[in-house]
């Protein structure tokens, strides 16, 4: 037959070549399905990620070659891409809080100082007013005082500019002296994990403790208020007590409470737990991390 002519005439090179050729085709499939191939699988897989917003996600090849090079520059450009949507979303947060400081500025501020004149020139007015009028009017007066007062720290705290990590504790530490001084409230302050604190937490943390002291010295008739801000491992621990009152039985829980929950849940993995046995006790727990 003419094939075994082919191959007995032709000696043995033939089969030999023949073998090599096969054994060279199948270990390039295996080369390829078994390393390029999840290789790339790992590139597109960090793709969709990156596409998701997800950007710790990385390819973490360290292979020398060409395929390995392409996938360091591409964790190079996610760690960039990272960066510049935190530096836009920053840039968006601090024009949306200027904005919203000029709103309040030029309308809820300037009608809140309107009634306050309105109503000192009703207490001074020349008509005797009943007692129970007398008390209202002044009741409203204080009302708003608190209204002003509390716009123009609201004010400021929108005005402020972003801190560093490293700067966060003495940011922290003056505010909290500064309530104090115009609370007329004690405060004991321990923030050793302050300066721990990744600076994505900074600005959700420090209105979590405004708020809370807020109702302290609105609600709580309290003399003297702890803060300890500590951690263990990757979480984060704040504890704030007041030896005030305690919450009333029949306290309907308002948009204070809501506010703080929801602050707290915006944390990763934040817990907010309330305990008005003696006082009033809020504890907040949460990981230290951005994602």
């Amino acid at each position: 037959l003419p094939w075994r002519r082919a191959l007995f005439r032709t000696g043995i090179e033939w089969p030999v070549l023949f073998a090599s050729l096969l054994v060279f085709v199948l270990g390039t499939l295996l080369f390829f399905n078994g390393w390029v191939t999840r290789r790339l699988h790992r590139i597109a897989a960090a793709a969709d990620a990156w596409r998701a917003g997800r950007f710790g996600q990385l390819i973490g090849d360290r292979s020398l070659d060409e395929l390995g090079q392409l996938s360091a520059r591409l964790d190079r450009m996610a760690g960039d891409l990272q960066e510049l949507v935190s530096a836009r979303a920053r840039l968006a947060q601090l024009d949306e809080r200027q904005r919203l400081a000029r709103d309040l500025h030029d309308t809820v501020k300037q009608k809140a100082f309107a009634l306050s004149l309105q109503l000192a020139a009703a207490r001074a007015g020349p008509t005797e007013l009943p007692p129970a009028t007398r008390s209202g009017l002044d009741e409203a007066a204080t009302l708003a005082g608190e209204i002003q007062q509390e716009l123009a720290q609201i004010l400021d705290q929108l005005d402020e500019p972003e801190a560093s990590a490293d700067s966060f504790a003495e940011r922290l530490s003056a505010r909290l002296a500064a309530w104090s001084r115009r609370s007329g409230i004690r405060l004991v302050a321990d923030l050793g994990a302050a300066a721990q604190v990744v600076p994505a937490h900074h600005d959700n943390l420090l209105r979590l403790i405004d708020e809370v002291l807020a109702n302290v010295q609105r609600h709580s008739g309290a003399s003297q208020v702890e803060i300890r801000l500590s951690a263990e491992g990757r979480m984060l621990g704040l504890h704030i007590r007041d030896d005030g009152r305690g919450l009333d039985p029949a306290h309907v829980p308002g948009r204070g409470l809501a506010n703080l929950q929801q602050r707290a849940q915006a944390l990763p993995g934040g817990r907010l737990v309330l305990d008005d046995e003696q006082g009033v006790a809020i504890t907040l727990s949460f990981r230290n991390e951005t994602d």
